[in-house]
């Protein structure tokens, strides 16, 4: 899990260092809370 730090705004960000080279990768963040789960966007990452 990954929260916005204090003094941030909403904005948080993640390092991910254990990558292989020349493969793809796709992100989702999804949020939830006593309400229920909102699914985000599937974003496909750059090489």
């Amino acid at each position: 899990m990954v929260f916005a730090r204090k003094g941030r705004g909403s904005e948080a960000k993640q390092r991910i260092a254990a990558l292989v080279k020349d493969a793809d990768y796709f992100v989702r963040v999804d949020a939830f809370n006593e309400g229920g789960i909102t699914k985000g966007e599937v974003i496909h990452l750059e090489k």
